[in-house]
Order: C-alpha cells, then structure tokens, then sequence
C-alpha cells in the first residue's frame, strides 16, 4: 500500500467481518433502515440525472430504503447485488409491494411522499452485477464500516462508475458506542466493537481510490433505553463485534447479568431523557468518479478503454 494513504481500519477481524457479510437476517437492522433513510433525504440536493443506480448490499443497508430510493428516483433503473443467493432471495422478498399497492406500503412502512411519486410505477430491481463504467450512481448504505479492505472496496465501486457518475455512501464514525466504549474501558473488558475511520480519513482514501470532489458530513443519532437488555438485544441484531481482540470465548448467563448491571449503574448515570444514552456517529459521503487523466510525456501510451471515455467527456467536464 502507498505510505501515503491514510492507516486503514486496524481492528477489523477478515473472517469475522466475511461471516457478518454473508449471514443471512430476516430483515434489515432498524437503525440501517434510519440511516437509509436520512441518506435518502440528501439525494434533494442531488442535480445529476442519475438513469443506472447500484445498491450495493440491499438487506445490510435496508429494504425499506431500498423502495423508499426508488420512489424518490422512479425513473432511474436500480441494480442490486447481495453476497449470497440466500440473502439476495430474502431481499427479494422485502422488496415486494404489499397487496395495498406500492404507494400506500411507502406511505406506511416509510412516512410521506407525495401523492404523484406514489401513484408512479417502480422499475424492478434488476439483481445482477453491472457492467464497468455504466453506472450513474453506487449507492452503499452502513457498508463501509464492516469492511476488512475499504480502500480495496471503494476502489471496486469506482470501476463500476461512470465518468463523472457519483459514489454515496454512509457508515459509523469513531464516536460510535462511546458510553459502552467507555464502560468496558472501566471493567477492564476487551472492546465491545471495532474501530470506526474518522470521517477526514474517508476523504483521504476517496482520493487515494481515485474519486475527485469528496464530500463528507456526520451527524451524532442519540438513542434512549430504560432496560439493558432491551439495549444489548437492539445492538446484537444490528451487528456484531468484529475486533480481533474481542472476547474470544462465550460467556454465560452470569457475566450477562454482570454486564446488565454495569450498563444500569454506569450508563444510566447519564441520564437522558429518562433513559440510557446510547450514541451514533454517522459519516454521510459523497464523491465523483474522476475524469481520466493523461500525463504529458515525449511519448504516451493510452488504453482503448481511456481513450472511450475521454471521447465521450463533455468540453466542460
């Protein structure tokens, strides 16, 4: 790897970040399908025309997200790819319009849309991989982060982009956790998650991977408990621990309970809200396949397939 591109996420265990890709849910996490949601709302400020879309990974980042994309773009023809044929057939299913219709499952599924955009046929999804360059959009939602090679990942995408077609993307920031973080730093505990990339570092390697234009935000979600276990059974269906120096054995019942109680004692302390805090970071990124570039030398050789895409640039571009 080049010495100048920024560390990448250190405390991720391949073969557990492989299975977690690969297990197949019944349906997406709670907190993904938010998350698509908000990132959802960004594409306002979208002025691209975007006909080809890729959704990379439909049941890890949401398939109410998934219809609720297509609604707000119902002219775009969406891909989707999943890692298995299991999880691809379960996606499938949710993706499925209710007998009410579409318009009205959005309506009560998601939240408002406009009575026009409801009454919009939706394109079916097609469920195969695209062709190199073809795509408008990549759209990856809470994928980045459970990467073990996200250079290698971004990369991947930029492949399938088009000339100045756009990547968005959204994962967990570094504050992530941080009450529980914090806890397990007291008891002496291994972490209880992965390290999560700063958002500047993800702007770093969008341009190692070739990106131009990178744009990042974050916004902090904060969510509010009154039981441990309902917190701990929320955080064991959203994901898993993926640090290589997790806790390497299963523990019992009485160290559940011992954790339960240190979650009501330490957590609770800060009181929000009536509840326990518990708090997101979400990094929001955006970043434009870069036109080709040639550099100036006495003699210069350029590919056939560069050559198609600087033709096909436009004079401004």
């Amino acid at each position: 790897m080049n010495s100048e591109l920024p560390p990448l996420p250190p405390t991720i265990d391949a073969l557990a970040a492989y299975r977690l890709e690969h297990q197949c849910i019944n349906q997406s996490p709670w907190l993904n399908e938010e998350i698509g949601k908000r990132m959802t709302q960004r594409l306002q400020w979208i002025k691209q025309r975007v006909q080809t879309g890729l959704d990379w990974n439909v049941l890890n980042g949401g398939t109410q997200a998934h219809l609720l994309l297509k609604q707000h773009s119902p002219n775009t023809q969406w891909f989707a790819c999943e890692s298995t044929a299991q999880r691809q057939a379960q996606a499938e299913l949710l993706i499925k319009p209710a007998s009410l219709g579409v318009g009205a499952w959005l309506k009560e599924k998601i939240g408002r849309i406009s009575s026009n955009s409801a009454n919009t046929p939706l394109k079916p999804t097609i469920w195969q991989n695209p062709s190199p360059r073809s795509l408008d959009m990549v759209w990856a939602n809470m994928s980045l982060h459970t990467s073990k090679d996200p250079l290698s990942l971004l990369q991947k995408w930029r492949e399938l982009i088009a000339v100045n077609g756009m990547l968005m993307f959204s994962c967990l920031g570094p504050d992530s956790l941080m009450e529980l973080r914090n806890l397990y730093q007291e008891q002496a505990w291994p972490s209880p998650c992965q390290d999560f990339t700063d958002m500047h570092d993800w702007g770093d390697m969008l341009i190692a991977a070739g990106y131009t234009e990178p744009v990042m935000d974050v916004e902090r979600i904060t969510l509010s408990y009154t039981s441990a276990k309902v917190l701990l059974r929320d955080l064991a269906q959203w994901g898993h621990n993926l640090h290589p120096q997790r806790f390497a054995g299963l523990r019992g019942k009485k160290w559940l309970a011992q954790l339960e109680l240190a979650i009501e004692e330490k957590i609770a302390a800060q009181m929000y809200q009536g509840g326990m805090r518990l708090t997101f970071e979400v990094i929001y990124g955006h970043a434009i396949q870069a036109s080709p570039r040639v550099a100036v030398k006495d003699t210069s050789q350029i590919s056939l397939e560069v050559m198609k895409q600087m033709l096909q640039q436009k004079p401004n571009s």
